[in-house]
């Protein structure tokens, strides 16, 4: 991760004067060692110019993989314009989902993050939770599909409505709640009557969270202890 804000500031804009983003994904692939996408270097703008025009980014069912990823945070850094990200079903793990909302999380334009289909977690949720409170300018983030769990996914659908409160777009009136094991909805208006409700579901969600952490440590320990 970035541990200072202006060095990945210097990164993004030394590639923005130099190169195009389709030199920018060759030379991270070079440098993570991943086989060039096709259809990938075909979409990408090929003037430096043109970095200034690519708005969307969808590579669904694009079998892009953890590494390949990592080959595009450059591109999508470096793409001031880029409003609507589509990563679904692309095998992603928790483990890219941190560094990509790294560069996500100070990005002038990003609006759309799609990671349907993805085996990630709750604990990737919690990351994504963070983008969309320090990122206002998130209004969906689509994860139908993956294992993060619902408390989760409603936590981050709260604070995506209070985003597009912000903006004057419409939002969800009512928001099903999903307490635990039980899987009866009850509907809350959400303004005022969920203030409540919502303290209860983030409260409950950090249990979760916590949880699923302590469990992931626990598998290790004991494939260390099999395996050592």
């Amino acid at each position: 991760r970035y541990r200072d804000p202006t060095e990945k500031c210097a990164v993004r804009t030394l590639f923005q004067t130099m190169t195009s983003l389709k030199n920018v994904y060759i030379h991270e692939c070079e440098k993570f060692g991943c086989k060039k996408n096709s259809l990938l270097l075909k979409s990408l703008p090929d003037e430096v110019a043109n970095a200034q025009t690519l708005e969307i980014l969808d590579l669904s069912e694009n079998v892009v993989g953890p590494k390949g990823l990592r080959a595009l945070f450059q591109v999508i850094a470096n793409a001031p314009k880029l409003k609507k990200l589509n990563l679904k079903n692309n095998s992603l793990t928790n483990d890219v989902i941190t560094p990509l909302v790294d560069i996500l999380v100070t990005h002038p334009s990003i609006e759309e993050l799609n990671l349907e289909d993805n085996p990630i977690t709750t604990a990737a949720g919690k990351d994504l939770l963070s983008l969309t409170k320090s990122n206002s300018n998130i209004v969906s983030v689509s994860l139908s599909g993956t294992i993060v769990r619902p408390l989760m996914t409603n936590c981050i659908g709260f604070q995506i409505d209070r985003n597009k409160r912000a903006k004057n777009l419409p939002v969800d009136e009512f928001r099903a709640f999903t307490f635990g094991d039980d899987t009866s909805a009850q509907a809350f208006q959400m303004e005022d009557e969920t203030t409540k409700a919502r303290d209860v579901l983030f409260k409950k969600t950090q249990i979760a969270t916590d949880a699923d952490e302590e469990e992931e440590r626990e598998l290790k320990r004991r494939w260390s202890k099999s395996w050592g």
